[in-house]
């Protein structure tokens, strides 16, 4: 073989390995991105299950307490109770917003 030759064998070789590389970096980098979102997806389901099983508890307690507000000591503490049950309280909901994703501090975009 001539001199010729093994350079240019050796020249296609290294456009090969740099390639096979350039494409692992890049499938790896896409994995990542994805299972970040998965991980984001996962939370945003479990804060909104806790939200709701929260909800659940906290709706049951008022009529709890409205069952024994008979036992009540006196008409002023009745109706403070009656107060606090009626009043109205907003859910939170966790939810992601539209659009692009924020930036994480110490990562590139």
């Amino acid at each position: 073989m001539s001199k010729k030759a093994i350079w240019l064998i050796i020249g296609l070789m290294t456009i090969g390995l740099l390639g096979s590389s350039l494409i692992q970096v890049y499938w790896f980098n896409w994995s990542m991105k994805q299972q970040e979102s998965r991980f984001d997806t996962n939370v945003i389901e479990a804060l909104n299950k806790v939200e709701e099983r929260l909800s659940a508890i906290e709706a049951k307690a008022p009529f709890d307490i409205l069952n024994t507000l008979n036992q009540a000591p006196s008409p002023m503490i009745q109706q403070e109770i009656a107060q606090f049950v009626a009043t109205p309280r907003p859910a939170p909901r966790h939810r992601r917003p539209a659009g692009p994703r924020p930036a994480r501090p110490g990562r590139a975009a």
